[in-house]
């Protein structure tokens, strides 16, 4: 599994870290971050990356911008860029429209809200489309892109029928693929920071390791579900829980 490779520029040494941290909890990997105009010259030139996430504002002494290095994004190889921003900086986000990003994320920023904005980057990318203006409330996204090799997949999360955790991964599997999808973050974390919660209320923690989409469930019994993908082990502590939610459909 290759993940999505995010460059990361913002001149705020903790912000940036935190960020890069957050993203790395997303199952993303940030190639490199960058805390000044230089480094991300740099670091443009020389690395591959598939999004570029990068504060508007950069403290340059020379008064060079992200809006400058979106230009050179454009010039060497058309790549998604999402701008970091004030809600308030009106005058800065019309100069930065003129450049048609991605997407933007606005100050401060979250771990849902960034997830979502990466996930409509993408899309807007892959439609030739550009972002509107930037929102103070980003909506949550049905759908997540994710690699295999060098291959994007968006995979909607309605299809989604298991996640299971492995290690420091989940493993996601769905009706519409046959490939099994990597994300690297936990099981609680993918149900409450990732899916949506339209999504998510149709799922079931059945054990320790697995959720799975309750209206898959054919037969259970004190031990096990048993479904067309297969028998899954239900934990003892689960199965009211199960039940439950079997009862509310």
């Amino acid at each position: 599994m290759t993940h999505i490779q995010l460059l990361l520029i913002e001149d705020e040494v903790i912000i940036a870290e935190n960020m890069r941290q957050s993203l790395i909890d997303l199952g993303y990997e940030v190639v490199q971050v960058c805390n000044s105009y230089d480094e991300a010259l740099k670091a443009i030139e020389e690395e591959q990356f598939d999004l570029a996430i990068m504060d508007i504002n950069l403290g340059d002494l020379q008064g060079r911008t992200g809006l400058n290095l979106a230009t050179i994004i454009k010039e060497k190889s058309p790549s998604p860029f999402i701008f970091v921003t004030a809600y308030s900086d009106l005058d800065t986000v019309s100069k930065a429209s003129q450049l048609g990003p991605s997407a933007y994320l606005v100050k401060p920023v979250n771990d849902k809200t960034m997830f979502s904005t990466i996930q409509v980057a993408i899309q807007n990318f892959s439609n030739n489309k550009a972002a509107e203006k930037p929102s103070d409330k980003v909506s949550e996204t049905t759908y997540f892109y994710t690699k295999i090799g060098s291959k994007t997949f968006k995979v909607n999360w309605e299809d989604v029928y298991i996640i299971r955790a492995v290690k420091n991964y989940v493993e996601i599997k769905t009706t519409q693929h046959s490939n099994t999808f990597l994300i690297r973050t936990s099981l609680t974390h993918c149900l409450d920071s990732l899916m949506p919660e339209s999504v998510k209320s149709s799922f079931v923690k059945i054990n320790r390791a697995e959720a799975i989409k309750a209206d898959i469930v054919k037969v259970y019994d004190n031990q096990k579900v048993i479904t067309d993908f297969g028998e899954f082990r239900l934990s003892a502590d689960s199965l009211s829980v199960l039940e439950k939610k079997l009862k509310s459909r």
